[in-house]
């Protein structure tokens, strides 16, 4: 498994995927490379993915920034917060679930790393119960996010 961690092993991944898919060849050369984007992962990042998920960035970076002034993206803060204060900060009802069920289940996410698509799906499905939550859109953004898709 390659990790994107480069601009130039961004560039790479995208040629091999054009070769794979030749009519990303086109929207490709309309556009530049992307901006690369890295992240930590764990879950600061997943509870971000979960906040902008449908949402504008705006509204995304707006519902972050409030939860981030009043400390409630850490596991502890979210299990403890309570439903109203997390929907003063923007949240929904959903949202809200979501983010403390993520917070009580203690997810090892360097164990998550090391694992397949498919074996995380299967374990968050088993262990966690995230129907509610897609399994199978946290692994392809949040833990595979910096994998290669060309390259496995």
């Amino acid at each position: 498994m390659h990790t994107i961690t480069t601009p130039e092993s961004l560039q790479q991944q995208i040629e091999a995927l054009i070769i794979l898919a030749p009519r990303f060849a086109t929207a490709y050369s309309a556009t530049a490379l992307p901006r690369l984007r890295l992240h930590q992962g764990g879950f600061r990042h997943l509870c971000q993915i979960i906040v902008s998920q449908q949402l504008s960035v705006a509204a995304a970076d707006s519902i972050w920034q409030r939860l981030n002034d009043k400390k409630l993206i850490a596991e502890t803060a979210l299990r403890q917060a309570d439903d109203n204060t997390l929907r003063a900060c923007g949240l929904s009802k959903q949202k809200i679930r979501y983010l403390k069920s993520l917070a009580e289940h203690h997810i090892d996410y360097a164990a998550l790393q090391q694992q397949s698509d498919a074996s995380v799906i299967k374990n968050l499905n088993r262990r966690y119960r995230y129907r509610t939550l897609d399994s199978r859109n946290l692994s392809a953004v949040f833990f595979k996010s910096q994998r290669c898709l060309c390259c496995k």
